[in-house]
């Protein structure tokens, strides 16, 4: 085998692979083999015909295969022997028969680009001061009050901020286009069509009402929208919402606190927690950006493609998950491929970024540290911690983990070397 290497960018080379006769003769054979036992050709009896007959016969298709074949079997041999280490998947770019018998192809190479360090240590960057106000905590108080809620049934006049059960049915020029039964309602003109709410309002259960309202051209549902509709509703319940009071009674039906106080507390505690968590988070964002704008560096384009096909592809899923049209998703697919791109280069920068950063340092991880990892992975997935382990090592997912665990690393060092200014927070 004979490699000639071409370096076409800072992070791509073109390597040029010549094979000798002898080299691929095995896999021509069994190429030849192959398409001798598969041929159907008239006048023999399936994989019966001469080689020759089928070589003359198939002779493109059959070219076409050992071509594929000796590319994608030497490519690995190919860039052992150039000595280069590929961050993504070669792409042959093109491959012959030589006249001897002996066969010649280039495939272009992507590698890890150089990267240019700016001074990492001592970096500027503020952090906000979080600061927990009352009417957050007011505001917690309120939503677990809504929460423990309940409906009850009442007999007197409907009203606003009732749930009423009915039957309904619509109809458009007199034709009924929808019909429910025992359907609930919300009283309230944030959630329902102001209209419909004050034809609802002042009824009682058991009776019944017809009447016309004219529905928004943007109403989402299509077969009303822009119509005068006829309502024709029959009401079964009225239920009133009834909350409780925010007391020591209520504080002490939510766990171990001995009276209202406490519970504002221990809500106070929490939302300083999430808000120091979160400031921590914006404190390394910033490094990050920081990093990733001071640092020179070319991307491998087709690495790019890849990472940012994985996030697009994520991104559909959370969209769809959520309940957003298929239909309007593909809509968004422009928005969606430019924001991937722009994740998939900030996110391809940050490693080869703290990947030199990991070799300046000289940043390893102990057993220690890798059992430690492992072990709060396990508590998470709820496996034992050596099934996990050996699960890991025979997936060769270890070595992958231990990468990770060095990129944190890296980011605490440069997170501990920063120079970290208190903001207080608006």
């Amino acid at each position: 085998m004979e490699v000639k290497i071409k370096k076409l960018s800072a992070v791509e080379k073109e390597l040029e692979v010549k094979l000798t006769s002898r080299e691929i003769s095995s896999i021509r054979e069994k190429v030849y083999k192959t398409w001798q036992e598969n041929s159907q050709i008239p006048g023999y009896r399936k994989g019966k015909a001469p080689l020759e007959i089928v070589l003359k016969r198939y002779k493109e298709e059959i070219e076409k295969d050992l071509k594929e074949n000796l590319a994608t079997f030497f490519y690995k041999q190919a860039i052992k022997e150039a000595n280069v280490e590929p961050v993504s998947y070669p792409v042959i770019l093109s491959s012959s028969l030589t006249v001897d018998g002996g066969f010649v192809f280039k495939m272009k190479i992507e590698e890890r680009p150089e990267v240019k360090l700016p001074k990492y240590k001592g970096l500027k960057v503020e952090k906000k001061a979080p600061e927990v106000k009352d009417e957050e905590v007011d505001k917690v108080l309120e939503d677990l009050k809504q929460e423990r809620a309940r409906w009850e049934d009442v007999i007197r006049p409907s009203k606003e901020g009732d749930y009423i059960i009915l039957d309904m049915e619509i109809y458009v020029d007199d034709k009924s286009v929808e019909k429910k039964e025992k359907v609930g309602v919300l009283l309230d003109t944030k959630v329902v069509l102001p209209q419909l709410v004050e034809n609802l309002k002042g009824l009682v259960p058991g009776s019944g009402k017809e009447f016309e309202i004219d529905i928004p051209s943007g109403y989402p549902d299509k077969k009303l929208a822009g119509k005068r509709c006829r309502y024709k509703v029959k009401i079964h319940n009225i239920r009133e919402k009834r909350e409780p009071d925010i007391n020591d009674a209520f504080a002490q039906q939510l766990g171990e606190y001995k009276n209202l106080e406490e519970l504002r507390q221990a809500i106070r505690q929490e939302l300083q927690n999430y808000k120091h968590r979160r400031s921590e988070m914006e404190v390394e964002e910033k490094l990050v950006q920081e990093l990733v704008t001071r640092s020179r560096l070319e991307v491998p384009s087709q690495l790019l493609e890849i990472q940012a096909r994985r996030i697009a592809e994520d991104i559909v899923l959370r969209l769809l998950y959520r309940g957003i049209p298929r239909e309007d998703v593909e809509r968004q697919m422009e928005t969606i491929w430019e924001e991937a791109r722009k994740e998939a280069d900030k996110q391809l920068r940050l490693s080869f970024i703290l990947d030199e950063v990991i070799r300046k340092e000289n940043i390893d991880v102990s057993q220690q540290e890798l059992d430690d990892y492992l072990k709060q992975l396990a508590e998470q997935r709820k496996t034992p911690f050596e099934e996990l382990k050996t699960q890991l090592e025979k997936s060769r997912e270890i070595g992958n983990i231990k990468e990770q665990i060095k990129k944190r690393k890296a980011l605490e060092l440069i997170k501990e070397n920063a120079h970290i200014v208190r903001k207080e927070e608006v």
